[in-house]
């Protein structure tokens, strides 16, 4: 169809094709005319990405800065982080003792 004049001249738009599932996007560098022509949208910190389901919390006790990492890090011995909150290696604070022990 049209999708513009420009300087007398007409823009051609070919169909888009949307992307599936939603949290896919367009990939920057090819043309947006086919499904794997979708890559998964960046994740957000505390988070990792899964190639076959996207993005997905970091298990407890790990970490990650999100973006397109395929996996998460562990925290240093004696620290910790609840699922999905190590958004980075600070978030990981140190673990309560048990009974008679101290830090």
């Amino acid at each position: 169809g049209i999708n513009a004049e420009y300087g007398g001249a007409r823009e051609e738009t070919r169909p888009r094709v949307h992307c599936v599932p939603k949290e896919k996007v367009w990939s920057l560098d090819k043309e947006a005319q086919a499904q794997e022509n979708c890559v998964w949208k960046a994740c957000s910190a505390g988070q990792y990405l899964d190639q076959q389901s996207g993005c997905q919390d970091c298990p407890a006790d790990q970490w990650s800065v999100g973006g397109t990492t395929t996996s998460c890090m562990r925290c240093p011995d004696g620290k910790g982080v609840n699922t999905g909150q190590g958004t980075s290696e600070v978030a990981c604070l140190w673990k309560s003792c048990s009974a008679g022990q101290y830090l």
